[in-house]
C-alpha cells in the first residue's frame, strides 16, 4: 500500500483511520482535521457524487486571483466596448457630415454647370447677334483682290472693272473705295445693294477676270471679287483653305448668310453643308480653331477662286 503524505506541513501519512480528503484541483491529499473538514462534511461530499467538491486553501486563493483577473478583464472589455461605441457614434456623425458635404458639392457642381450653360447660351446668342449685325453691315461690300499695290487711280480702276462686267456704276454709287490689309485688298462699299448684286452676278457669270482685261498690260494675274466676310466667315474660310491645301477636301464655297456656313465638296464626289462650329468639330480642328482665333485681324481676301456667295 502506497502512503500519501498530507499536503500541509504536518508531514504525516493520510490513512483510512486518520481520514483524508483530496483537493479537486491540485489532487493533493489532506487530513480532514488539518483542513478543518468534519466527518459530516466529508460524508456529504462523498454522497454528492461529484456535485460538490473540495478545494484546498491554496487553490481557493488561486481561484480568487483568477476571479479578480476575470473581473478586471470584464471591466476592461466594458471600457473598450464603451469607447468603441463612442468611436462608432463619432464615425457615424462624420459619415453623415461627409454625405451632407457630398450633397453640397453635387449641388454646387450642378449650379456651376447651370451657370456655365446659361452664360454660354447668352454669349452664343450675343455672338450670333453680333455676327448678324456685322454681316448685314458688310452686305453692300465687295472685296477685290489682285489689283496692283502701286499708286493708281483706284476708283477709276474699280469703275473700269464694273464697266467691263457690263454694270453701270458711277462714283455716286460708291460709299467707300479704299485699300485694306496693307494694300493687299480693296474694299468697295456700295450705296445700292442692287448695283452691288448686279456686279457680283455678272462677275460669276463671266467666270474669269484677268488683270489684262482692266489695265491693258501683259500681266497674267487674276482679279477676284468676293463678299466681305464677317469674322466667323473669315475663320471658316481659312479653315477650309487649310483643308484644301492638305488635300483633305476637293473644294468649298462659303455660304455668306446671316450665320456663316460652308458647302464642302469631298474627294469622293460627295458634298455637305456645315455650320461654323460643326465644321471645326467634324474635322477635329480644335487646335487650329484656337490658332485662328489668336491670329491677327481677319483677312478680307478669300482664296484664289470664287468661293463666296450671297444668297
Amino acid at each position: 500500500m502506497n502512503y500519501i503524505i498530507c499536503g500541509l506541513s504536518c508531514g504525516k501519512n493520510v490513512t483510512k483511520s486518520t481520514g483524508g480528503i483530496s483537493c479537486a484541483r491540485c489532487l493533493k491529499w489532506f487530513h480532514i482535521s488539518c483542513v478543518n473538514v468534519s466527518v459530516e462534511q466529508l460524508n456529504f461530499l462523498q454522497k454528492s457524487k461529484g456535485k460538490f467538491l473540495f478545494e484546498c486553501e491554496e487553490c481557493t486563493s488561486c481561484n480568487s486571483e483568477v476571479s479578480e483577473l476575470r473581473e478586471e478583464v470584464r471591466k476592461s472589455n466594458d471600457s473598450i466596448h464603451f469607447k468603441l461605441d463612442a468611436l462608432l457614434s463619432k464615425i457615424g456623425n462624420y459619415d453623415a457630415q461627409l454625405k451632407e458635404l457630398k450633397d453640397d458639392i453635387t449641388n454646387c457642381n450642378q449650379l456651376i454647370k447651370y451657370v456655365d450653360d446659361t452664360n454660354y447660351n447668352k454669349i452664343k446668342e450675343l455672338e450670333d447677334k453680333n455676327e448678324i449685325l456685322q454681316r448685314r453691315f458688310n452686305r453692300p461690300d465687295i472685296i477685290i483682290n489682285g489689283l496692283p499695290r502701286k499708286d493708281i487711280k483706284l476708283c477709276d480702276i474699280v469703275l473700269k472693272i464694273f464697266n467691263f462686267l457690263d454694270v453701270n456704276v458711277s462714283f455716286h454709287d460708291l460709299n467707300v473705295c479704299t485699300y485694306i490689309n496693307n494694300r493687299k485688298s480693296v474694299l468697295v462699299k456700295f450705296n445700292s445693294l442692287l448695283k452691288r448684286d448686279a456686279v457680283m452676278h455678272s462677275y460669276f457669270k463671266k467666270g474669269k477676270l484677268m488683270e489684262t482685261d482692266i489695265l491693258k498690260n501683259n500681266g497674267e494675274k487674276r482679279i477676284y471679287l468676293n463678299d466681305h466676310l464677317t469674322e466667323k466667315g473669315g475663320k471658316l474660310n481659312r479653315l477650309c483653305r487649310d483643308l484644301r491645301k492638305d488635300d483633305t477636301i476637293a473644294k468649298f464655297r462659303i455660304l455668306n448668310s446671316d450665320l456663316p456656313r460652308v458647302k464642302i465638296h469631298f474627294k469622293d464626289a460627295t458634298e455637305k453643308i456645315f455650320e461654323y462650329e460643326e465644321c471645326f468639330k467634324h474635322f477635329n480642328f480644335g487646335k487650329r480653331q484656337q490658332e485662328i482665333q489668336q491670329s491677327s485681324a481677319m483677312e478680307d481676301s478669300p482664296v484664289d477662286n470664287e468661293i463666296s456667295t450671297t444668297p
